[in-house]
């Protein structure tokens, strides 16, 4: 998706990461997006960890049911939420989501007292593991990874949200939770919308299973006012910048560029370029 490449590109122009991978277990297609994102940053070929402590992680979400985990007050699952802590202990760094758009620094964030910042989500009073900052070693990684020792597939209440929310209230001086690099609030016109994006650092796009949010993506042009903040910092980038000197680069760049849902006015799905 060209918009998921959109996201990797926020990512290299807004955050300038010293070092900056995506990690895959199974190796999509030659499609172009998929070039020019391992142009863009490093593809690191992972496993997944399926055990911890010496247990067998297990989803116990039906995949044909996309809304199960809202009934059950479950998000994410354990095989993330263990990839994302095992990523991230042992040198520290940033953990994005691919709809996690980056706009500006994230600097003010890194200078916080606690070793670990997640995003925090103000409808459900939850952390949120879309946007993780983390130290290296970070005691809360620790204890997260810790926690598992209890993990059970029959009453493991799996998700980042859940497990850590508590686990943040039984250790707060460990972690700090910003609500400005959690879920992108829903709001009732496109002027909180806007107002929103022209002031954050970092926009995460979730909870696409819901209708609603792709029809506030799409109608409140979210992507397109993403990209007004995003286009000046690529642009900015120099001559001697990758999006200048690589064909393929410079040619996925001027898709998401002339994208309908990046154009004013434009009129498509989110899968559209």
């Amino acid at each position: 998706m060209f918009a998921k490449l959109f996201a990797i590109l926020s990512v290299r122009y807004a955050l300038k990461p010293q070092r900056h991978f995506i990690h895959y277990d199974v190796e999509p297609n030659d499609a172009p997006e998929w070039v020019c994102a391992c142009k863009l940053a490093t593809c690191v070929q992972i496993r997944v960890p399926l055990s911890i402590h010496g247990h067998r992680i297990e989803s116990k979400v039906d995949p044909s049911d996309r809304y199960a985990s809202d009934r059950q007050r479950r998000c994410a699952n354990a095989l993330l939420d263990v990839l994302k802590f095992e990523l991230l202990l042992p040198e520290g760094g940033m953990y994005l989501d691919l709809d996690v758009y980056a706009l500006g620094s994230l600097d003010p964030w890194r200078c916080c007292t606690p070793s670990a910042v997640f995003g925090w989500n103000e409808a459900t009073r939850q952390l949120s593991g879309g946007v993780i900052l983390a130290s290296r070693g970070a005691e809360f990684l620790r204890r997260w990874h810790d926690s598992f020792r209890a993990y059970s597939a029959d009453n493991w209440d799996f998700g980042v949200c859940n497990q850590t929310t508590a686990l943040a209230a039984a250790h707060p001086t460990l972690v700090h939770a910003a609500a400005p690099l959690g879920p992108l609030p829903r709001y009732r016109t496109r002027e909180g919308y806007d107002a929103h994006i022209a002031r954050a650092a970092a926009v995460h796009l979730s909870q696409f299973r819901h209708p609603w949010r792709l029809h506030d993506i799409m109608n409140h042009r979210h992507l397109e006012r993403l990209w007004e903040r995003v286009a000046p910092l690529v642009n900015a980038s120099g001559e001697a910048d990758i999006s200048r000197t690589d064909p393929v680069v410079r040619r996925c760049v001027e898709t998401v560029a002339s994208a309908c849902w990046a154009r004013p006015g434009g009129r498509c799905g989110i899968y559209g370029a």
